[in-house]
Order: C-alpha cells, then sequence, then structure tokens
C-alpha cells in the first residue's frame, strides 16, 4: 500500500490527524507529570524492631531469629538482610521483583503480627515498612531561629503543615528534629523517706489510675526512672491529686512529694542549619503529579506565611529546581537542535526543503511524548535523556524522503507526483533503516529488576519518537513536499545550494580517489580496521565503566558514624568540627545538620 499517495491525495484527512496529534502531543507535555526520578514499584519492606537495653546478642536470639523464621515462611522471597545493634534492629525484606508490593506488604505485616506473641514481653517497638521510591522528600525547608525555643517554632512549623497539606497533590507533611514534651516527675527523697512511700509506690499508684504520659519518667536526685502508663489523664493537676500512699492516717498526693511539670525530653536528635538551631519540615509528592503543581502553591504559601517574630525559612533543597533545569535543558536543547539542522538542511537542500524536515523534529517529539505519556510515564531524567538520544536519529527520515522527492523533480516530475514516487521508493530502506534503530533499544526495555524498571522510560521515549518520526516521513513530509517544493521544467538545471555542491565536489575528488585506494589494498584496509578496533578495546579499562553518570546537582551528603554505644554528645562534636571547615569554603551556600539520624531520601 503506497501510504504516501494515500496521505497526499487525501490531505483534508492528513491535515486534521496531524493537527489532532500535535494538539494531544502539546496537551500531553503540559499535563504530562514531572519528576526528578521514576516512580517505581518495588517490592521490598523492612521489619523495624527496638529492643531498649538489649544487647546485639540477645536481639539476634530472642528477635531476629524468631521473626526471620516467620518471613521465611512467605513465598517469592528473594533475599533478606539483617542489620543489628544496640537494641535495634532491621530486617530488610527483597522479594522477587515483579511481585505486587502492596499484597507482599500485607502478608509481610499479617506474619510479623502472628509472631508478636512469640517475642518478648520488653520489645519497644515492632514496626513494618514499605519500601517506595514515592516516598521520597521533594521539598525540604527548615524553621531557624537563635531566640525562639522548640516550642515557638513547632507552633509555626504546625500551622505551616496544616496550610502546606491542603495542596493538590501533596501527600504526606512531617516535622522533624523536634523534642517532644514530656511530663516529668521531680520525687523529693527526703519527704518520701519520712512518709514511707517508695519509688515502686509511686509508679503503681500512676499506672492504677491509667495514666497517660507520653515518654514521662521519675527523676530522684541524678537517676531517671522511666515509667509506661496508658490511660486519659488530660491535665497537669489531675496527675498531681493522684493518691501515691497514706501518712498518719492522711491521705497523700504526688504533689505532697514530688514536682510534676512539663520538659522537653533528653536530646535524641539535633537539627541545625548553618549552626543555628531548626526544625525541619519536609513535604512528600504523590504519585501522577506534576512536581510543579505542587511546588509552586507551596511557595506562594511560604512567601505569604506569617512567621512568628526571630523564625526564619530557608529551603533546604527542592527537587523541581532540578527538574526545572532537566526540562528547560532538553527544551533549549530541541531550539539548538532545529536551529543547527535547519541550517545545515538550508546550507544543503534549500530553504523549502529545510522548512519541511525542520518541522518533523518538534512534531515527532509530541507524538512520541503522546505516547510515552499514555504508557504512564512520567517526564523525568529518564525520559528526557531519551528525546536527547532521539533528538539526532528523528530528522534522518525525512531529510532522505525530501532529498529523493527534490531528486525526481529534478527529472521533470510534478511535486505529487514525485512525492508519491521519491517516497514509495524509500518506503522499504526507511522502515528497515528505523526498525533496527528499534531494536537496538529493545534489551535496555526487556533488562530485569528494578535497574530495568528505573532506566525503561528512555528506551520507550526513543522508540516512540523514532515510530513518529517514520510515520511522519511516509505520511505528512511528502504531502508537504507536494504542496510547497516548486516544480522544475524539464531540460533545466536548478541551482545546488552552496554546500551540495561542496558536498559534490568532495565525493567526486577525495572521497573517490580514498575509495579506489581502499578497493585496492583491501587486505590492508580490513587489516587496520582490526587494530583499531583492538585498541579500542584495549583502553576501556583506562575510560572505566558506570551505568549512570555522575549527579551534576552541586550538593553532597556527609555521613559521620561512630562506634555502638557513643552518646549523642560525640556525633555532634564531630559535625560541629565538619561544620567548622565547611565555613571556611567560600563555595558552601548553606548545609544542613542531623545528628542522631538521617536526611530523607530525596
Amino acid at each position: 500500500m503506497n501510504i504516501s499517495k494515500l496521505a497526499i491525495s487525501n490531505y483534508p484527512f492528513t491535515l486534521t490527524a496531524f493537527a489532532l496529534l500535535l494538539f494531544l502531543g502539546i496537551t500531553s507535555f503540559l499535563s504530562m507529570p514531572r519528576r526528578e526520578d521514576p516512580a517505581l514499584k518495588i517490592p521490598n519492606s523492612f521489619v523495624v524492631a527496638v529492643y531498649p537495653g538489649a544487647s546485639p546478642k540477645d536481639i539476634e536470639s530472642q528477635v531476629v531469629d524468631p521473626l526471620e523464621e516467620a518471613i521465611n515462611e512467605l513465598d517469592e522471597i528473594k533475599e533478606v538482610n539483617t542489620t543489628i545493634r544496640d537494641g535495634v534492629a532491621v530486617i530488610e525484606v527483597e522479594f522477587v521483583f515483579g511481585e505486587d508490593p502492596d499484597d507482599k506488604y500485607d502478608e509481610l505485616q499479617r506474619q510479623i503480627t502472628n509472631t508478636r506473641d512469640e517475642l518478648p514481653d520488653g520489645l519497644y517497638q515492632l514496626d513494618v515498612r514499605k519500601v517506595s521510591t514515592s516516598t521520597v522528600t521533594i521539598m525540604q525547608l527548615a524553621l531557624v531561629s537563635e531566640a525562639v525555643e522548640y516550642a515557638g517554632l513547632k507552633r509555626d512549623a504546625e500551622r505551616l503543615k496544616r496550610e502546606v497539606e491542603r495542596v493538590d497533590g501533596v501527600r504526606k507533611v512531617e516535622i522533624e528534629a523536634y523534642p517532644e514534651q514530656e511530663v516529668r516527675i521531680a520525687l523529693n527523697p527526703v519527704l518520701m523517706q519520712e512518709m514511707g512511700i517508695s519509688i515502686g509506690d509511686v509508679e503503681q499508684a500512676v499506672q492504677s489510675n491509667n495514666a497517660n504520659i507520653p515518654g514521662g519518667a521519675i527523676k530522684v536526685s541524678n537517676k531517671l526512672f522511666n515509667i509506661k502508663t496508658s490511660g486519659s489523664y488530660e491535665a497537669l493537676e489531675e496527675i498531681r491529686n493522684t493518691v501515691v500512699g497514706v501518712f498518719q492516717g492522711n491521705i497523700i498526693y504526688l504533689k505532697n512529694i514530688a514536682r510534676v511539670f512539663f520538659a522537653y525530653e533528653d536530646d535524641r536528635w539535633i537539627a541545625r542549619f548553618n549552626q543555628q538551631p531548626c526544625l525541619y519540615v519536609n513535604i512528600q509528592q504523590k504519585d501522577d503529579t506534576n512536581i510543579f503543581d505542587v511546588t509552586h502553591p507551596i511557595h506562594g504559601i511560604l512567601d505569604r506565611f506569617p512567621f512568628s517574630e526571630g523564625v526564619e525559612l530557608a529551603v533546604v533543597f527542592d527537587q523541581s529546581e532540578g527538574v526545572r533545569e532537566r526540562v528547560n535543558g532538553f527544551l533549549l536543547n530541541l531550539v539548538q537542535g532545529i536551529v543547527l539542522v535547519g541550517l545545515i538542511i538550508f546550507l544543503g537542500l534549500g530553504v523549502r526543503s529545510a522548512s519541511i524536515v525542520m518541522l518533523a523534529i518538534p512534531a515527532s517529539i509530541l507524538i512520541g511524548l503522546l505516547l510515552v505519556d499514555q504508557g504512564g510515564f512520567a517526564l523525568q531524567q529518564m525520559s528526557i535523556a531519551g528525546l536527547v538520544v532521539a533528538l539526532g536519529l528523528l530528522v534522518d527520515n525525512s531529510i532522505a524522503i525530501t532529498e529523493n522527492i527534490e531528486r525526481y523533480i529534478a527529472q521533470g516530475l510534478s511535486p505529487r507526483a514525485a512525492a508519491i514516487e521519491g517516497a514509495e521508493q524509500l518506503k522499504a530502506p526507511i522502515i528497515s533503516a528505523t526498525l533496527t534503530t528499534v531494536l537496538a533499544f529493545v534489551p535496555i526495555m526487556l533488562m530485569p529488576d528494578t535497574t530495568g524498571a528505573f532506566i525503561k522510560a528512555l528506551p520507550i521515549t526513543v522508540v516512540a519518537t523514532l515510530l513518529a518520526s517514520l510515520v511522519l516521513a511516509l505520511t505528512l513530509t511528502p504531502f508537504l513536499a507536494s504542496r510547497f517544493l516548486k516544480k522544475q521544467e524539464p531540460g533545466t538545471v536548478a541551482k545546488r545550494p552552496w554546500l551540495l555542491r561542496q558536498m559534490r565536489r568532495f565525493i567526486e575528488g577525495p572521497y573517490r580517489r580514498g575509495l579506489d585506494w581502499a578497493f585496492r589494498h583491501k587486505y590492508l584496509v580490513i587489516g587496520l580496521a582490526a587494530a583499531s578496533l583492538l585498541a579500542a578495546l584495549a583502553l576501556f579499562p583506562l575510560v572505566g565503566v558506570a551505568f549512570f553518570p555522575k549527579a551534576e546537582t552541586p550538593q553532597f551528603r556527609i555521613t559521620v558514624t561512630l562506634p555502638n554505644g557513643s552518646n549523642l554528645e560525640a556525633p555532634d562534636e564531630v559535625m560541629q568540627y565538619v561544620e567548622g571547615v565547611l565555613n571556611t569554603r567560600q563555595e558552601v551556600k548553606a548545609y544542613a545538620v542531623k545528628v542522631g539520624r538521617g536526611h530523607p531520601g530525596t
């Protein structure tokens, strides 16, 4: 079937179809979700067990062994890795890639719940968490102040959290590095001795009254005793009026032998931004949303948000900036590609032919993005890389078709007949060449596991764009050529463009002489080619191998790990030294420090 003839003959349908595809392509480009990285469905989960005071050996025998035995009963498990430290065990469970993450998470959750009775009573925490690339933090804010206490920072952070959570596309907002308030009971040992009341009496009294004291403690002199309670105390006065005993016929209340007050919990987590104390506000994005549709309203909220006096806001990182740079970089590359290709084609084929070919670049990209969007892929670094790769390939078909049509016009055919004959003649080789290039990307599309899923958008984008360019080369390009190229009278010789004349001189001169020499010394040429191949292979160890190039983001992470058992002051001293070093570097714009926790995934 002559596709080109159908496109030329049914030009109203061709124009309508092309306009519709362009409209849908533009719509897809504007509405496609923007992300930093692809959203992957990774069937991995991890179990966190916290057993305060237990040694690694005790945790292994009493907690990890029963959990691993229960986990190994599940199907489709690829690997189980366990990390044990003082008081904490983390078990990472990796299922076979391709399994449904939600189903496997539910199975693991049920299995861990069923094993709870076999674990020691002193187990403080047992959580099952899902690994997901969609839960990364797209924006981190720091509320910084030297004068305002944490309670004031927390109030501002809570108000900001409520505002940000109203933005469409926001999955979750977390406040970090805030020392929670807790109820402290400071006992007077002298009064307790006079009244014959022990610490056990106090703890039993509080527990029997179902007191709910989150993270509370009993402090006697320099010692602090944690208490675990549950209930519904609503005010400190209710705790103070708890009956703890009887002395000389009088009821003794807790307030008679202790001070009950609110205080901040002991430091477990220190946060600073540029050496100033701060709180962090982490914002996560929902799946299938445009990162700009999330961050733009958030920036609007930040611009008008009434922070308390003395509280400053700092943006630690904003993932949308990297996405914007990549999208703008591709658009710049696209414009550069259109201009450069148009310039070369103008010098080689003329203005009309250059205009026809240049139109194929944005049209192929927009139709390719339409296919990518329908496939469920977002506009992120892998799909943008695919567009950049395809940018240099998608004009080849239109160039060949246009040049062949001009050759038929030079022979005296009308533009319509030349367009039909020129496209029909090159149909088979162009299809074969395009499919050959497409098949080169198929193995990348079929790569297994997480790596294949991460990079999958790149080959799909390239294939979709190349197929779009093939269809346009066989339909739109001949149609435009039949309308815009001029007819040439038989016997007249059209003046060829300057570049084409220089190319012909090169082909008929040095290039032809080089081919003649190569045919006369064919064994020498084959030997030189083989030697060049071996020399190139020998350079591989010097070049190095990496699956992905190094990130160009102007930021890095410093991780400090101290031996187990170190208190919080030890790593804080190390980080203060690191901060001092960073302050001496002029190229350092800002830095955020966390002691006791790591920074969120970005």
